[in-house]
């Protein structure tokens, strides 16, 4: 290791005991042993693919054909690949990745050489050669998949920008229709919601209850169907094909997608039954006159279409023992976090908003709004919410190794992090903004991005968190105004905080304080409260201009 060749028995893919990610690393040329730019690698997005990479760029992601070749074990311990295939007397079989840049199956019986597995196999293998919600079909053309048709902006990504396919007719929260695709490759899962504990009619009811969830399937149909992989967003790198292979996709739509106009009866009696709760409404409303309007207007607000869970409260309590001190993770501006688990064993993070000033209930109904409406793996994920006249709770995903200042800061736990690690650490909170600034359904600027925000999971992946202060920009708009620039001192965007204008250049400035940090492991604030005009950034410029960078004290 590294090698270009795995033989029966050897495993690729992360050894979490050792922290050890084994790849296939192709040589440079036919003569040339030293590792080339193809490098073939398994990554856990969610769901474990095996990618094909060509100088660190995802060249190919492996469909059905390779899952039949290679048994998939996923631990505590491991996320490995290995080669399923039964060798005849006489034979050798290996998995090779070519220096040309395709993966190979190869069996050699009596000095003959045969191929068994060629990837990638023509231009439909080749990584969202489509674009967004499209597929490349058997005859290697690009379709909208049903619903959607061309249109709408071009989705920027890193290098280069691809087509989007748009609805035909947009979603709202009260679709319960399904488009089966069959023989699909499914598409990349790395903001996909993953379960493994439930079946597919079970998923089908999970999607409907969530509001932002576009498509559902089954992981893998072989195992009998109990797992369940949700889309909450764009559906990339797909293709059909037209034998036994793929798996089916259930893409949500709107019912005049699927069958033209409703059934007469069916409006007729939606108007009634509307007229009977607009009834019912009414009634209500004239009985709760006198209850406070800003109650009233908090409560519409959190319950909107925002596709979490509502909780509730005896069991968020019961999970974190009443909101116990020996529970305490951390406090914030506006409330404390408490550490919980559920009864099913699962792990909570419970932030419990003491501030009940208008500003934090803007910032607790703001960070709902937002977090219930993206999907990363760089981003905190919100699994639920409670709001009640005396409690605003919101539940996250627990994230085991604290926040990012616990170990740059600390002269301790800073040699937890190598330069690789924080390399690591830097690419992750990058791909997030990215999400945030491009990729997401809607464009949010953090505002508020510093390493107490910036969380760590048990493999020290980042996950960008608080969007209390977090702002959409509506439209084709690139800035904002907010009446108040609010931010963290040695963070905020001078721009912002001067003209209350904000874009996602604030981030990328906070980001800039942000990597300084990093780098150095040397906090801001220290230098802006010695009062003498210096800070980490001319602190930094001054010892670049002077050729000392690298022996920053």
């Amino acid at each position: 290791y590294p090698t270009d060749t795995l033989l029966p028995g050897m495993k690729l893919g992360l050894d979490r005991t050792k922290n050890l990610n084994k790849t296939l690393t192709a040589w440079a040329s036919l003569y040339d042993p030293s590792s080339g730019s193809y490098v073939f690698k398994i990554e856990n997005w969610k769901v474990s693919h095996g990618l094909l990479y060509d100088t660190g760029q995802i060249d190919s992601r492996t469909g059905p054909s390779y899952s039949n070749i290679v048994n998939i074990t996923e631990t505590e311990e491991e996320i490995s690949h290995s080669l399923n295939i039964t060798t005849n007397v006489g034979s050798i079989s290996l998995l090779q990745m070519m220096y040309t840049g395709s993966l190979q199956l190869l069996e050699f019986i009596g000095g003959e050489r045969h191929i068994l597995f060629h990837f990638p196999d023509g231009t439909c293998d080749f990584y969202n050669t489509c674009g967004y919600n499209t597929y490349c079909n058997t005859s290697s053309n690009c379709e909208c998949i049903p619903g959607f048709q061309p249109g709408g902006q071009y989705a920027w990504g890193l290098t280069k920008s691809k087509p989007r396919c748009v609805r035909n007719l947009q979603l709202s929260c009260q679709e319960r229709e399904f488009k089966k695709i069959r023989n699909m490759k499914l598409p990349d899962t790395e903001y996909a919601i993953v379960d493994t504990k439930v079946g597919l009619e079970e998923c089908e009811k999970r999607c409907l209850m969530n509001c932002n969830c576009t498509a559902f399937a089954n992981i893998d149909m072989r195992n009998g169907g109990s797992d369940c992989v949700m889309w909450t967003g764009d559906l990339l790198d797909m293709r059909s094909y037209n034998n036994t292979e793929g798996q089916d996709l259930y893409v949500k739509l709107p019912a005049e997608d699927l069958g033209g106009k409703k059934n007469i009866n069916t409006i007729i009696g939606s108007v009634i039954g509307g007229l009977g709760l607009f009834s019912l409404l009414c009634y209500w409303l004239v009985i709760t006159r006198n209850r406070s309007r800003s109650n009233s207007q908090e409560t519409s607000q959190t319950i909107e279409d925002w596709g979490s869970i509502c909780m509730d409260y005896d069991v968020i309590a019961t999970a974190t023992e009443n909101f116990s001190d020996s529970n305490t993770l951390g406090k914030g501006g506006f409330g404390t976090v408490y550490k919980g688990q559920l009864p099913d064993g699962q792990y909570i993070a419970v932030k419990k908003m003491t501030e009940m000033s208008q500003g934090g209930v803007e910032g607790f109904a703001n960070e709902m709004k937002l977090i219930a409406r993206v999907q990363h793996s760089n981003l905190i994920r919100l699994l639920g919410f409670c709001s009640t006249a005396d409690h605003r709770l919101l539940v996250y995903e627990y994230i085991e190794n604290s926040s990012l200042d616990t170990y740059i800061f600390d002269t301790t736990e800073q040699y937890v992090l190598n330069w690789e690690k924080r390399f690591e650490i830097i690419k992750g909170i990058v791909k997030g903004l990215i999400y945030l600034h491009q990729d997401s359904r809607f464009r949010i600027i953090h505002l508020d991005l510093k390493p107490n925000n910036i969380l760590l999971d048990k493999d020290m992946i980042p996950k960008i968190s608080d969007f209390g202060l977090a702002k959409i920009l509506e439209g084709n708009a690139t800035e904002g105004h907010a009446p108040t620039a609010v931010g963290t001192l040695g963070y905020i965007d001078p721009n912002y905080s001067k003209h209350n204008i904000y874009s996602a250049k604030s981030d990328v400035y906070s980001f800039g304080v942000l990597l300084l940090e990093i780098v150095s492991g040397k906090r801001n604030m220290d230098f802006l409260n010695s009062f003498d005009g210096t800070s980490l950034l001319t602190h930094i410029w001054n010892s670049w201009s002077k050729g000392e960078v690298l022996e920053i004290e």
